[in-house]
């Protein structure tokens, strides 16, 4: 796998992580992955961490987000990101494409996300979500209105799988792609 590092020093990493690419293993995806490339060419992450499984990971990409991610290096880089991010001293933006035009220009989304119904492996917010419900909160502004889409940057301030997605969906305008 081709990596697309956008910064590295002695105690991180970080890489441009494209759609498409499962950032650790799983029982689906148990190779192929974007930690096991870095692995290869940073030995040294495989000591790290709490999870052999995802060394050096302080957090995680969904397979279909594009997005830089951030890889500690050693033992005290981790603790020191692993608490910045728990702390939320770290701001996330993401920007997505959502079907439809949500009226208002920015605003807070804040629905708790559980699992589907239909599809327990699925993370949905609001009706129909089930088991155990987490808080959540996503805030937003509208970039650009594109006729049937709009361009929106949203900041989730909490850090739940899939939140962004659940949100607007939730909302009624479910991401594009």
């Amino acid at each position: 796998m081709e990596l697309n590092i956008i910064y590295e020093d002695s105690d991180l990493v970080a890489v441009n992580k494209p759609a498409g690419i499962v950032v650790h293993p799983d029982p689906r995806n148990p190779s192929g992955t974007l930690i096991q490339a870095l692995a290869l060419r940073y030995p040294e992450i495989r000591n790290v961490g709490e999870d052999p499984a995802r060394p050096g990971m302080v957090h995680r990409l969904d397979r279909d987000t594009s997005g830089i991610l951030i890889v500690a290096r050693n033992a005290s880089a981790f603790s020191f990101l692993k608490s910045a991010f728990q702390k939320h001293d770290v701001k996330k933006t993401y920007l997505a494409l959502v079907v439809g035009s949500p009226k208002d220009a920015q605003g807070l989304i804040d629905l708790p996300i559980g699992r589907s119904r239909k599809s327990p492996m699925r993370r949905i917010a609001g009706k129909g979500a089930t088991g155990t419900l987490r808080e959540a909160a996503t805030r937003y502004r509208v970039r650009e209105r594109l006729g049937r889409f709009t361009l929106v940057e949203a900041e989730p301030l909490t850090g739940r799988t899939h939140q962004i997605r659940a949100h607007f969906a939730a909302l009624g305008y479910p991401l594009a792609c």
